[in-house]
């Protein structure tokens, strides 16, 4: 693997929806990303329903579905 603080940033794009522990790729993502390094990541899952982020999201996802087709 790489060793700690190794990099200046970490590009994800669906990961955290498709592996078993989303808990060990963070924690693996924070060892990894040198002091004040970034994380940039895109999903494609919904927060809890009745929650004010699934309700940002259902009234956004119009809106996405133009603009990303």
């Amino acid at each position: 693997g790489l060793p700690d603080s190794f990099a200046d940033a970490v590009i994800a794009t669906l990961v955290l929806c498709s592996v078993e522990s989303q808990d060990a790729v963070l924690r693996e993502i924070r060892r990894i990303l040198k002091p004040g390094g970034k994380f940039y990541f895109v999903e494609h899952v919904a927060a809890g329903a009745g929650t004010p982020l699934r309700l940002a999201q259902d009234i956004l996802n119009p809106l996405q579905r133009v603009v990303a087709g």
